[in-house]
């Protein structure tokens, strides 16, 4: 379409024809009514689509209408999640009672293997005390044997006199027994002849060491005991000495001793082994204990010393 400067288009929607129409300017005096008339007067008497607008009274029904609709399908999408929840929740539910049973199956099979290493356990604590007891007793009855061994081994080199005891407890029992020099001089004594040498040497022998390891050792007076009856098929009693025949006689009583640096201080013979009360048979060994040495100090063997009562 050609187009001169001053002229009018009309384009019409659409909806209406879409149609253009062109008046000319040279026309325009004439067209000015028509003009005017069709401008002013153009939308009466038509139709108008006015599509996604609405008025109130029918934006009520639309908002009704979409309302139901909504809350329908809120409704079937809500029974469909509510389908889809319950499967869920039945499929989480399976699932948690086999892991349920699972895992009750895992803690009988935990729970039994727990008893049964608590029962090797058990079984294998009392086995390492077994172990542990018999190996103390084979040790202990070790000891016992190389004990008698040693012992019947000194046996056959006891002295042949009286005098030479001394000698013989210095080989063996250094540091555990020592004759004090009275009790030296009185073994040479023939009065000390009168008693058997080989009890006195196996009174000697359990002092040095039953009895010496009850007292500084660890061995019960029991099992001292029980080596004493078993060595020398006799027990020896092993009593103080009252103090009332040290008082009544202390010249015999009391030994001058070492007990350090300084001047040797006199010494009680508060304790003494004993065997039976007939002259032929009779034993006394008067000693006192050094126990910072842990060292049995005798002062007077074999004979009976005079007590408070017997003179």
């Amino acid at each position: 379409m050609t187009l001169t400067a001053g002229d009018v288009l009309i384009l019409e929607p659409q909806c209406f024809g879409g149609t253009v129409t062109r008046l000319p300017l040279a026309e325009a005096d004439a067209n000015y009514n028509s003009l005017c008339e069709k401008i002013l007067k153009y939308p009466r008497e038509k139709a108008y689509d006015f599509r996604h607008v609405s008025f109130l009274s029918h934006t009520r029904d639309i908002l009704i209408d979409y309302t139901k609709q909504t809350a329908l399908s809120s409704a079937l999408q809500e029974g469909r999640w509510q389908e889809f929840l319950h499967k869920q929740e039945t499929d989480w539910y399976q699932q948690l009672r086999e892991k349920d049973l699972k895992i009750n199956l895992l803690n009988e099979q935990l729970s039994k293997l727990r008893q049964e290493l608590q029962q090797e356990a058990t079984a294998k604590d009392a086995l390492r005390q077994q172990i542990a007891a018999a190996k103390t007793a084979n040790l202990a009855r070790l000891a016992q044997q190389e004990e008698y061994l040693h012992y019947y081994q000194r046996k056959l080199e006891l002295p042949a006199t009286h005098a030479e005891i001394p000698q013989w407890v210095e080989k063996y029992f250094t540091g555990r027994l020592y004759l004090h020099p009275k009790a030296i001089a009185l073994l040479k004594d023939k009065s000390a002849q009168v008693v058997d040498i080989s009890l006195i040497c196996d009174a000697l022998y359990y002092l040095a060491t039953d009895y010496w390891s009850q007292r500084y050792g660890q061995l019960d007076k029991d099992t001292a005991q029980l080596n004493c009856s078993q060595k020398y098929q006799r027990p020896f009693e092993v009593t103080p000495v009252s103090q009332a025949s040290i008082c009544f006689s202390p010249g015999q009583y009391k030994v001058k001793y070492q007990q350090g640096k300084g001047k040797p201080s006199e010494r009680n013979l508060d304790t003494h082994l004993k065997v039976g009360n007939d002259s032929e048979l009779l034993l006394r060994i008067y000693f006192f204990h050094d126990d910072a040495k842990q060292i049995i100090v005798i002062g007077s063997l074999p004979r009976h010393l005079k007590t408070a009562t017997i003179k």
